[in-house]
């Protein structure tokens, strides 16, 4: 069992190396399109020295929590998705290409058949699945004449979200539970999102005395699809002394990595909650 092991962990090492460049890049990383038009662009870029064989699909799924306020994926929702999935009625060209060596390709979405839809934004996610043409992986030889061939597919997927007519979001904070680690306070919030759009933007995290001094920030970017938890983990660079503070959540329809216009914008959201820190 040893011996099989080390021959296992010898094929890995030697094949890092075509496992860590068969990837593509996608750029952007979440896709908006306008009912107006029903098309927009996406990139695909093969940065590595090999082609890449590369097909696009579309899977229906969103971002929830666990009961702790940890963000996990929902796959399975039927009812959530016979009201918002997309991917009935979106299309990629091409679907399905081979690339070559450091190239870029753009890929088209045309959104059609969404006449009937009431107004809101609809979503799926993008799945991009790549791996390295024909000479991609040999067979690698060992000393004792043992040998394998493994070939590596990688899946990558982002959201693609398409706006149809008048849409709107907000967030309403329904509770915020709070407890401390070392060093740092951990907050729970429990989310519900307004309007007929997911809310997406950031949240703001401030920990002030009762003088107005600042003691502690954070910042993240939070995503509200349905009513959920968020976790919102505010570190202390140094200690706090005890004393009675305030916790202040900051909800804003803005991202640093997603261009304004393309946010269903909403008034900013402020929560703020007293606690004693003994």
């Amino acid at each position: 069992m040893k011996q099989i092991l080390n021959i296992q962990a010898i094929i890995i090492f030697l094949l890092l190396p075509l496992i860590l460049e068969a990837q593509v890049s996608l750029i952007p990383t979440s896709v908006f399109i306008c009912g107006n038009k029903g098309i927009e662009s996406f990139y695909i870029h093969n940065n590595t020295d090999v082609r890449q064989e590369v097909s696009i699909s579309f899977q229906f799924e969103y971002p929830d929590s666990d009961e702790d306020g940890n963000v996990k994926m929902v796959y399975n929702d039927s009812l959530k998705a016979a009201k918002y999935d997309l991917a009935p009625h979106i299309r990629a060209f091409p679907g399905r290409l081979i690339m070559q060596p450091n190239s870029q390709q753009t890929i088209i979405f045309q959104v059609r058949g969404m006449d009937e839809k009431p107004d809101g934004t609809y979503w799926t996610r993008v799945v991009v699945t790549s791996n390295v043409v024909s000479q991609d992986i040999e067979t690698v030889s060992l000393a004792d004449g043992v040998g394998t061939r493994i070939d590596y597919v990688f899946k990558q997927n982002i959201p693609v979200f398409y706006k149809k007519g008048q849409v709107s979001t907000g967030l309403h904070v329904m509770d915020v539970q709070t407890s401390f680690s070392n060093p740092g306070l951990n907050a729970i919030a429990k989310l519900l999102p307004a309007g007929n759009s997911p809310f997406i933007g950031s949240v703001s995290a401030c920990l002030r005395n009762m003088e107005g001094l600042l003691m502690a920030e954070q910042s993240m970017s939070v995503v509200v699809y349905v009513e959920s938890l968020r976790r919102i983990e505010l570190p202390f660079d140094d200690e706090v002394p005890p004393g009675d503070y305030q916790l202040e959540l900051l909800f804003e329809t803005r991202r640093r990595d997603i261009v304004h216009h393309n946010l269903v914008q909403a008034d900013p959201v402020k929560h703020i909650l007293p606690l004693s820190i003994e």
